[in-house]
């Protein structure tokens, strides 16, 4: 059995319950599996579907072209978003500054893949603090920062900066639980705000 070929029931559920927008990156190795089950499947066309992926971290320009164009797109043959997964190469929280040019040449390829190689229909980063994307006024800014967000926890002064540079915060787990630092689904509030309302308290939350 293919690598991650298990997945499959689970991405054709998927469409079957509405949904149209896969994410996806290097680092989960389900890129070739997601891509020939969209290129064989038959419920939906592929112009109603939105696939994001993502490369691991700031590459510098020429593994970064050399990455997507020679094994992103063979596996995916569409990219509807591509992302930079994270702002360092190795982790380490976020706190990578020696890494600077790194993530300024990664940038400039990603534009590079976006106008001139025309193989990418959106770009962005993802996990980007305030300070990380500071350093890309000047250039074209990303139109999308995935970064954890939630109603207990998120950053209002990334939020006010990527406004101002009309930088879209995508959440990712905006529905954290409260053991993971997020806010119950029993909070007295919005179990009351629900009722008021008749939706779900998960509805509250993401509304």
């Amino acid at each position: 059995m293919p690598k991650n070929e298990s997945l499959v029931p689970y991405f054709k559920n998927w469409l079957d319950i509405g949904g149209r927008h896969f994410d996806t990156a290097f680092i989960y190795g389900d890129e070739a599996i997601l891509g020939k089950f969209i290129a064989t499947q038959t419920t939906v066309r592929r112009s109603e579907l939105f696939v994001t992926t993502k490369i691991p971290g700031p590459l510098g320009y020429d593994r970064t072209i050399e990455l997507v164009l020679n094994h992103t797109i063979p596996k995916l043959s569409k990219i509807n978003m591509l992302l930079i997964h994270f702002p360092c190469i190795a982790g380490n929280n976020g706190q990578c500054p020696a890494q600077k040019e790194a993530r300024l040449s990664t940038w400039r390829a990603m534009l590079d893949l976006k106008y001139k190689y025309k193989v990418v229909a959106a770009i962005g980063v993802s996990q980007y603090e305030k300070e990380h994307l500071e350093e890309l006024v000047g250039m074209e800014m990303p139109e999308v920062n995935q970064h954890l967000f939630n109603l207990g926890v998120h950053d209002e002064s990334l939020l006010h900066f990527a406004k101002q540079h009309h930088t879209l915060i995508e959440a990712y787990s905006p529905l954290r639980s409260q053991r993971d630092g997020g806010i119950g689904f029993d909070n007295p509030a919005l179990v009351k705000m629900a009722a008021l309302h008749k939706k779900s308290v998960p509805q509250v939350m993401l509304r």
